[in-house]
């Protein structure tokens, strides 16, 4: 459908300069079946567009039209062709200037959103030749890279780890929890299934692949052009899609942040509890032992929560005096469940739980 469209656009401009607006609107009403009214609006626009000195893109006519920071690139792909050339151009954008790069398309364009205006465009266009060359497994190798970084693989993996029951359905996750629980699963059966859902549904590789090769074997040309403001036709495609821009961050930025996250979960503070003797205190998980004992009894039966020291003291003591309050059942519940884990995964269910991973997941990290 989108091919058409774009077949149409070129069409009509050869149509508008041979013979005028109005015998235009009168053959294409005919031959489309559409109202001549319609047809009509549909000829100003590109008539607009023609005025404005730009060249048409079409089917066969790519073109990257650039304004300071912001790109519109017609491609007439298709929603699931520009959304896989978006992201994989934003991927590999992302890689090379080493900051964000945002993206975001509809069937007929794809947006980007360079980090800064001063980019050189020759960059940009080299770019994308560069990405057209790739070879299949190269294009493959950056088309997964990219994907399950994008927003939809991350929902979708939700969807399906819940499927999975490795996600409690009531469970919450921060859109960091969920990147690095996707990177703890990579190859297990909830990515996979994640994978061959998203690339059904929501991406296409094989025809992304074709289109790119048609750049490089003249089936398509790709035309540059920088201005000032944007065209009619691009500033319609600016203003509806670009306030939905998603961002590709520089993979260097996602191991800075889960780095951030390491210290930040190794200076956490724990309190522990011994079931066995009753014991109550507290320690940093990088301070703590691979297999945390009491210092009391020499248990492993550490219960560890987060919560304060002195508070879980009384409640502990009431606990083994026999008087615990109804209020307290909830604290005395996770200490059982905490120290399940503690006893059998040591020091990494301390550093599971302050993130909000529940017992499946740890379980499966840990065999993993």
């Amino acid at each position: 459908m989108a091919q058409d469209v774009g077949s149409i656009k070129e069409e009509m401009s050869n149509y508008i300069i041979k013979v005028g607006p109005e015998v235009t609107a009168d053959v294409f009403s005919m031959k489309l079946g559409v109202s001549r009214d319609t047809i009509r609006y549909v000829v100003d626009k590109i008539m607009e567009h023609m005025e404005s000195g730009v060249p048409m893109p079409s089917h066969r006519l790519v073109l990257l039209e650039r304004v300071g920071d912001l790109i519109v690139l017609y491609t007439h792909g298709g929603t699931l062709v520009n959304r896989t050339i978006a992201r994989i151009l934003g991927e590999v954008l992302t890689e090379r200037l080493g900051y964000p790069v945002g993206v975001q398309q509809d069937a007929y364009a794809v947006i980007l959103q360079l980090p800064r205006p001063g980019i050189d465009t020759a960059l940009i266009l080299h770019t994308i030749m560069d990405v057209a060359g790739m070879d299949e497994r190269t294009f493959i190798d950056y088309a997964m890279r990219a994907i399950t970084r994008t927003g939809i693989f991350k929902r979708k993996f939700v969807h399906v780890a819940r499927r999975f029951n490795v996600i409690k359905k009531d469970r919450e996750l921060s859109d960091l929890a969920i990147t690095n629980l996707i990177e703890l699963y990579k190859g297990s059966p909830v990515f996979t299934e994640t994978l061959k859902e998203v690339l059904t549904r929501d991406f296409d590789l094989d025809n992304t692949y074709i289109f790119l090769k048609s750049l490089i074997n003249g089936e398509r040309r790709l035309v540059t052009i920088e201005r000032s403001e944007f065209s009619p036709m691009s500033r319609e495609v600016v203003d509806k899609i670009s306030h939905r821009l998603e961002v590709m961050a520089p993979e260097r930025l996602d191991k800075l942040v889960r780095e951030s996250v390491k210290a930040r979960l190794l200076n956490e503070s724990m309190t522990l509890v011994c079931l066995n003797c009753g014991w109550v205190g507290s320690a940093r998980n990088k301070d703590l032992p691979d297999r945390p004992r009491c210092p009391k009894c020499g248990s492993e039966r550490l219960g560890a929560l987060k919560i304060d020291e002195e508070k879980v003291r009384q409640v502990v003591e009431r606990w083994r005096e026999g008087k615990a309050r109804s209020e307290d059942n909830e604290i005395i519940e996770y200490i059982n469940r905490t120290a399940e884990l503690v006893g059998r995964y040591g020091k990494l269910a301390c550093l599971h739980y302050p993130v909000g991973l529940g017992l499946t997941i740890l379980r499966n990290s840990y065999q993993r």
